[in-house]
């Protein structure tokens, strides 16, 4: 209405609050603050406090995850569940990317170029989405977790450890890789030409 205060409503800002002398808090004497949505009245009213955490399975810690069957947090208890599992797939598959690194970041010796960053790319972009879908499943309840996130964790550890220890026992064949370069080369060479073709346009 017409008595309404006046909305003021900033964005992507910065906040500097300053204590006065008289103050009597221990905290500190000056606060920064960065913000990306700030919604004031200017009627000087006390802010109102956030809502409690843990309305979200997001917003657990993983002690929380563990121990929810024993409390009354009202989250429905699939969320919960795939929420921990993905947490520890995550978590368990940091301990493999070095083994997964390793044989990919090995050049050939006499190939003109290695492709070992481009595919442990791909594999780790797949991989990672093929997590948050299943996880996403495993959420509403259609697909166990076992078989959702632990089973391509599971392929994802066999493929790098064979990848690593492939790597470290058996000597690098010297012609491997060349059928994949010429395919390349033909590749670029196709854009090339029509690159000058365009350009002669």
């Amino acid at each position: 209405g017409a008595l309404d205060p006046i909305e003021l409503r900033l964005h992507d800002g910065v906040q500097q609050l300053i204590r006065g002398d008289g103050d009597g808090n221990r905290g500190p004497a000056s606060l920064t603050l960065r913000f990306r949505e700030f919604v004031t009245d200017l009627s000087g009213r006390e802010p109102e406090p956030f809502r409690r955490r843990g309305s979200n399975e997001r917003e657990l810690t993983l002690p929380e995850l563990f121990a929810y069957p024993h409390t009354d947090v009202p989250i429905r208890f699939a969320g919960v569940h795939a929420e921990l599992h993905a947490r520890l797939v995550r978590s368990l598959s940091i301990l493999v990317l070095p083994f997964l690194a390793l044989p990919l970041s090995l050049g050939r010796r006499r190939a003109q170029r290695s492709y070992g960053f481009i595919i442990g790319i791909t594999v780790l972009i797949g991989y990672n989405q093929l997590i948050k879908t299943t996880e996403g499943i495993v959420d509403d309840g259609k697909m166990s977790a076992w078989i959702g996130l632990w089973l391509p964790f599971a392929i994802f550890t066999a493929g790098s450890l064979i990848a690593f220890f492939r790597t470290a026992w058996k000597v690098p064949e010297p012609n491997r890789g060349r059928r994949f370069d010429r395919v390349v080369e033909a590749i670029q060479h196709v854009f090339r030409g029509q690159g000058k073709a365009e350009a002669g346009s």
